[in-house]
């Protein structure tokens, strides 16, 4: 046995322990080593558990007093970095026996591991990095980049959204991350530049070999939009997907790596090696999994934004992006779960909200305007995904809140062209105002009204007559009556009847023939006088 066999078997006995730390195992210490002599020491434990062996090692190199200096000393520093970074990267040591059928019970055993060992790992890589100046391997800076949690600022932004979603990176917990990124900054000051690491280590040494075979038929091998598509073959075996999908059966670091390269690439970057992120990224679009698509949903939102307009429209890959997201749309309940529902079509939608604000320049006057790429995009997202899913499923509350706040955005930017959806438009708004029980669901009925001011807004042409104005008149006067018999049981929902007064005033306004609109109007308050307050405008 070595003179630090006694150490990880002392270490492997403490680690199911909650009170493991280096002061339980200082009496097995050996009274001095050199950082060589603990490497081999560790070589000759492979057959004890892992998260032994790191707790041995950050024993040793915290008692500082015991380590003898050497002139080598970086390069074995260097090693035992690389070594505990190999231990705590999460991925699956072997896939031979992988059982598709349990892949999320494979995933989640992988990154609980992953994130139960990565605090003793990442303390070894800290202090190889600030007592040692080690320069790491290209392999453990890219199990750095999985731990960094660049989800952080989006998840505080977008709360309402990300309290139904598993943590994209699980792995990754706030402490992992911050232990990480004093590592990375340093590792990236002495040793990289951000652009030959995305370009050379991660894009091409990486990521490229590691999708090489998930690309879908809809590009080429160059990244380009294929003019003819490979016959897919929808037969192929299960072993063939594991193989031929490493970066999500086996290395799980990949998903979290393309998030932090497209989050940290500029534009140059990206308009100069577009092509070496558009399969990466159309594979994910590609895969069935819940994590994997919503993941990759939210990642190209933040590279189309990236992407120059001109390069999206001479490329064709306009059109790719559209017909690889579009089908995200139709994963709603029942067959989709509710909460795996939110999680893909909440970066589905503003995904191809992104994608069609790129389109903006190519957007002609004249009287063809409604079939330019950024308008027939609109009608499609809103057609094929925000009406088809309403009247769907509109029973599902929070997907209806998700359909109302999109309607509105596609809506707005549409503008006049939106009429000609105004025959499924104006019957979605009302039957959320004029459903008895709308205010047990307020947010529902606020961003419906919201909705309904923006549809106003931008088609009131089309508004002046019956029936639409007559079945807008009638919701409004339900909600507004409804809301006032709960006033006296929920102060906010004196908010929604300034909305609904709002929403009367534009009507009036925008009615043009204001005598025939009070004929409509004042035998409604005749018989029920609290609606005067509703449209005091006349």
């Amino acid at each position: 046995m070595s003179a630090f066999g006694g150490l990880i078997k002392a270490a492997e006995s403490l680690i199911n322990s909650t009170n493991v730390t280096e002061n339980s195992l200082n009496a097995y210490l050996p009274e001095s080593y050199s950082l060589a002599s603990l490497i081999n020491g560790i070589a000759q434990s492979q057959n004890t558990h892992p998260k032994a062996r790191l707790v041995a090692i950050l024993a040793c190199l915290k008692d500082r007093q015991r380590v003898q200096r050497e002139s080598d000393e970086r390069e074995s520093a260097a090693r035992l970095g690389d070594l505990a970074a190999a231990i705590i990267a999460p991925w699956t040591r072997s896939t031979d026996d992988y059982n598709t059928d349990n892949e999320t019970d494979e995933y989640e055993a992988t990154t609980r591991r992953s994130r139960e060992w990565a605090v003793y790992g990442l303390e070894i890589l800290n202090i190889c990095n600030d007592d040692y100046s080690a320069r790491f391997s290209n392999d453990t800076i890219l199990t750095l980049i999985s731990f960094t949690d660049a989800w952080a600022e989006e998840r505080l932004q977008n709360t309402a959204h990300y309290q139904f979603a598993p943590p994209p990176f699980p792995w990754a917990s706030s402490e992992a991350s911050e232990l990480t990124s004093r590592v990375l900054d340093k590792q990236l000051s002495l040793y990289f530049t951000i652009e030959t690491l995305i370009v050379k280590t991660i894009l091409q040494d990486y990521l490229r070999p590691m999708f090489s075979k998930s690309r879908p038929s809809a590009i080429t091998a160059s990244g380009r939009k294929a003019e003819f598509r490979d016959e897919e073959d929808t037969h192929h075996a299960l072993r063939d997907e594991i193989e031929a999908k490493p970066w999500k059966y086996a290395d799980h670091r990949a998903i979290a790596i393309v998030h932090w390269t497209v989050n940290m690439a500029d534009e140059t970057v990206v308009s100069q090696q577009w092509p070496l992120f558009i399969p990466v990224l159309l594979a994910l679009l590609d895969d069935g999994t819940t994590r994997v698509r919503s993941v990759g949903l939210h990642i190209v939102k933040e590279f189309l934004a990236k992407f120059p307009d001109r390069i999206l429209h001479d490329t064709g890959l306009a059109s790719v992006f559209e017909d690889a997201i579009l089908p995200t749309l139709h994963f709603l309940p029942t067959i989709t779960p509710e909460d795996e529902s939110i999680q893909l079509l909440s970066p589905a939608y503003k995904s191809l909200l992104v994608l069609s604000g790129k389109l903006k320049g190519r957007v002609k006057s004249g009287p063809n305007t409604s079939q330019t790429p950024r308008v027939r995009l609109l009608d499609r997202i809103l057609r094929d995904g925000v009406l088809s899913a309403y009247f769907h499923a509109k029973e599902h509350i929070r997907i209806s809140q998700l359909l109302f706040a999109v309607s509105a955005w596609i809506v707005k930017d549409m503008g006049i062209n939106a009429v000609k959806h105004l025959k499924d438009l104006i019957p979605m708004h009302c039957e959320v105002l004029s459903d008895p029980f709308s205010t047990a669901a307020p947010e529902l009925q606020r961003l419906a009204t919201k909705s309904l001011g923006i549809v106003i807004a931008n088609c009131w042409p089309r508004l002046t007559q019956p029936p639409y104005q007559d079945e807008i008149i009638k919701a409004l006067v339900i909600c507004f009556l409804n809301t006032h018999d709960d006033l006296a049981s929920n102060s906010k929902l004196n908010h929604t009847q300034d909305w609904l007064t709002r929403l009367a005033t534009m009507l009036i306004v925008t009615a043009g023939d204001e005598e025939g609109l009070r004929d409509k109007v004042m035998p409604l308050v005749e018989k029920e006088p609290v609606l005067a307050d509703l449209f005091k405008a006349l």
